[in-house]
């Protein structure tokens, strides 16, 4: 059966087999565009200092590949990573996909007018069952 696919994009007109495909092309990568390391980039938390794919700390000046979602990596493990898969390794947004910016743009709306300077959601799981999941908003 592992062979399905490629035979169906062999025989199914470009159309239809480009939709099987979950790799990203070299040019849908390198449209992403890659920045250096720079000294306070991610703030003062070591933790977002760090490649999620090989839990490594990024060093000055080493090339850094943010996706879309705003999710950063390494360019070297995000890159291996979209060539076999072509969404985020952390939220699973696929690279080719615009992001709605909708609550982004409705919480700095309700900032500027509000003055509140900082909105946290928090999504609790439950690994029990999915109706135990809650959705904590703290506004501040």
């Amino acid at each position: 059966m592992p062979c399905t696919s490629y035979l169906l994009t062999r025989i199914l007109p470009d159309s239809f087999a480009s939709g099987l495909s979950r790799t990203a092309t070299k040019p849908m990568i390198e449209k992403l565009g890659a920045v250096p390391m720079t000294e306070g980039m991610f703030g003062s938390d070591p933790e977002e200092a760090t490649c999620a794919i090989c839990l490594g700390n990024y060093v000055l000046d080493e090339t850094i590949r943010v996706l879309p979602c705003q999710h950063h990596f390494h360019l070297e493990c995000v890159d291996q990573w979209l060539f076999t898969d072509k969404s985020c390794p952390l939220c699973k947004h696929d690279i080719d996909k615009p992001i709605l910016n909708s609550f982004r743009r409705n919480s700095d709306l309700m900032t500027q007018s509000s003055g509140i300077n900082n909105i946290n959601i928090n999504i609790h799981h439950s690994n029990n069952s999915p109706s135990m999941d809650r959705i904590q908003i703290i506004i501040a």
